[in-house]
């Protein structure tokens, strides 16, 4: 066995034995996915930039530190050095008897600065006019061809309207969908937990569009809604697989296809989720409701991620945001009648 193959399989071993841990001390599925698409994304950057045969190192966490800076925010950088800096720590655990490491070979010195992570205030991450911009079906802005408009559209409406976590959107099945009640089912939230939640006719057309489009395969009602075609398995014949999306990437869609609408940069499906608890608010929408929508166990989490009630000037202009959804929705109506 070369040295490559010990020092990566050492990390592949190490890893599972993490994640093994992690769900026999009652972590969630998604915070277990999250863990390990994180570990996997460093296990890649070490193949393809020659650390495989040294493996782990401090030269290979600071590349890929200064790898992820060079395209993603600090904050999100910060959260991945922190997933692999718990996974060294316990993989270097004395009392480990599954210890593969001598040290935690995440230094602090390599995490970004909090100094430097500036984010914008919840109640300012897009001005109404922004979120109308959002809301309207433009295809002509679709920043990687026509035919993918009709499912990023759908993704950022659906959040924007609806406050579903990115995990969330995810795990969507078609069978999720109650077009006739208006009503979503998130049977696997933060915490595993069920709930249930509106579904606003602009969402509801918007995802109609997208599964009449072309980009879109027939799906079954187990099959989940958004997700991509994985690699044939045998031959170029092969039918392609339907498989479920990565969050890495639907971060990337969300952050494109905002970015290209509106101008504004690097907004995550968790500002989404703070703009739409934002609009709620400055709707009408009780905080206990608003609670309940957004799957929170506690009010004063809500209260953080909606902001403060604005002015009547602001929340004046919130109206028009749901009067621009509605009319919005009743446009793409049409153009699924033009299309039977």
């Amino acid at each position: 066995m070369s040295r490559q193959s010990v020092e990566m399989k050492k990390y592949e071993q190490a890893t599972a034995a993490f994640l093994r841990n992690m769900e026999n001390t009652g972590a969630t599925k998604t915070t277990v996915f999250t863990y390990a698409s994180r570990l996997n994304l460093f296990y890649e950057y070490m193949i393809n930039n020659g650390f495989s045969t040294k493996g782990p190192c401090y030269t290979a966490v600071l590349g890929w530190r200064d790898d992820l800076l060079s395209h993603t925010c600090f904050s999100t950088v910060y959260q991945y050095l922190l997933v692999l800096s718990r996974f060294f720590s316990w993989a270097s655990d004395e009392n480990n008897p599954e210890r593969q490491y001598e040290s935690n070979l995440v230094s602090k010195t390599l995490f970004p600065s909090k100094k430097k992570i500036a984010p914008r205030p919840y109640g300012s991450l897009l001005t109404d006019e922004q979120v109308m911009l959002l809301c309207r079906n433009n295809s002509s802005l679709s920043y990687n061809g026509p035919h993918y408009w009709e499912r990023n559209y759908a993704i950022v409406v659906l959040i924007i309207t609806t406050a579903l976590r990115n995990c969330e959107i995810l795990d969507l099945r078609v069978s999720d969908l109650d077009f006739d009640n208006e009503v979503i089912t998130v049977r696997n939230g933060k915490g595993d937990k069920f709930r249930e939640v509106d579904f606003p006719l602009l969402a509801q057309t918007a995802i109609k569009l997208y599964l009449q489009s072309d980009q879109h395969p027939v799906l079954a009602d187990n099959d989940y809604l958004f997700g991509n075609y994985g690699n044939p398995t045998s031959s170029d014949s092969s039918p392609r697989e339907w498989k479920k999306g990565h969050r890495n990437w639907l971060s990337v869609v969300i952050r494109q296809h905002v970015y290209r609408v509106t101008g504004v940069q690097n907004i995550t499906s968790h500002d989404l989720r703070h703009v739409s608890a934002r609009l709620d608010l400055n709707n009408g929408m009780r905080i206990e409701e608003l609670q309940a929508k957004l799957g929170h166990e506690s009010p004063s989490t809500t209260q953080i991620y909606s902001g403060k009630l604005m002015t009547k000037k602001h929340r004046n202009s919130t109206k028009q945001v749901f009067e621009e959804m509605q009319i919005q929705a009743m446009r793409n109506a049409q153009s699924l009648s033009h299309a039977i």
